[in-house]
């Protein structure tokens, strides 16, 4: 309930008809334990984890979407097809696992892949912007596995039309 009242006052800011529209559009990312939601200054931010989008996140190559991460993006073109002036910004983060160069490469890897996702979906290229921070944005310290499992993430930011 605690994360279903976040999620409402986070897009209250965006959309008066978009915060209505949120419980019923995104709260299965919620109900299914695929995403958190943080109120961010910027916009609601959705944060989902890589080691569930995808099922081998340290692949470059050839990456591919989990049933997990196939649903986040249907249910996130979902919510953006009914509210067309609402934008998203996927941003990409890792753990300090291997060298600073390839997890930047791994963070624009996942979220290109979400991306294309989204795109296929039916969301307009020019909807979606993306940003890889690579490890460079922790939110946990890097030196447990707990830690490093919150770093590896993609967090969706909802942006309001301006």
């Amino acid at each position: 309930m605690r994360k279903a009242l976040l999620l409402v006052f986070a897009l209250a800011a965006l959309h008066p008809t978009a915060a209505r529209a949120v419980p019923h559009a995104l709260q299965p990312l919620l109900d299914e334990g695929l995403a958190s939601v943080d109120p961010g200054g910027d916009g609601a931010r959705i944060t989902v984890s890589t080691d569930r989008v995808f099922p081998d996140p340290n692949v470059l190559e050839d990456l591919q979407l989990s049933d997990d991460g196939r649903r986040i993006a249907e249910v996130l073109a979902s919510y953006l097809a009914a509210h067309p002036l609402v934008r998203c910004r996927l941003e990409g983060h890792t753990d300090s696992t291997g060298s600073g160069a390839f997890n930047r490469k791994r963070s624009v890897s996942h979220v290109l892949k979400m991306k294309n996702a989204l795109i296929r979906a039916g969301v307009a290229a020019d909807r979606i912007e993306t940003l890889a921070h690579g490890e460079d944005a922790p939110v946990s310290p890097n030196d447990t596995p707990e830690g490093k499992a919150r770093n590896r993430r993609i967090e969706i930011v909802l942006i309001n039309p301006s």
